[in-house]
């Protein structure tokens, strides 16, 4: 938050300071090619049933059961979305907004993104957010982003996080 508020970095590794995107197919490419080096403990297909979290397993809809290992250690944060279908002006991507006055604390403006797309959202974090009975289109994301809970450094960029994914699941 001290490097939105004074617009500059603090830190070793400010958050968000490089990212590095695949040249093609976008980030989720990333994503698709860790599964393939995975591909012996990743399924596709499979329709989740029912969730235990008192034994850490996952049940699926044809009688499957995976454990889930230490689940109950990892932390994470909630995070409620709000579209608003105007442009504002802006040419950023998105913006974050230190102020707790502000029932937001970042706008994502999706026609920066694509010039075809229209309106922005804006974030925040689920105890802030308000009940919205208007309307609009909402979405609440109980398990947006992981808080550091397992010794990890204390500020990530999506490089380090998928460089310990892979290698995590070297050791597994």
């Amino acid at each position: 938050m001290l490097s939105c508020l004074t617009r500059r970095a603090h830190g070793k590794q400010p958050g968000h300071a490089e990212f590095y995107y695949p040249k093609k197919f976008g980030y989720g490419e990333l994503w698709r090619r860790m599964a393939q080096n995975i591909s012996s403990r990743v399924e596709y297909g499979k329709t989740v049933s029912a969730l235990n979290f008192d034994t850490a397993t996952v049940t699926t809809t044809n009688g499957g059961k995976y454990l889930a290992g230490d689940v109950q250690r990892l932390k994470h944060t909630s995070i409620q979305t709000e579209y608003f279908p105007e442009n504002l002006e802006s040419t950023a991507h998105w913006a974050y907004f230190a102020d707790a006055a502000l029932p937001y604390h970042r706008i994502l403006y999706q026609y920066n993104f694509n010039g075809d797309w229209r309106g922005y959202w804006t974030e925040t974090r689920s105890e802030r957010a308000q009940k919205i009975s208007d309307g609009r289109t909402t979405f609440l994301n109980d398990y947006a982003y992981p808080l550091n809970t397992l010794d990890k450094p204390q500020n990530y960029n999506s490089d380090l996080t998928a460089e310990l994914a892979m290698s995590l699941a070297e050791k597994i």
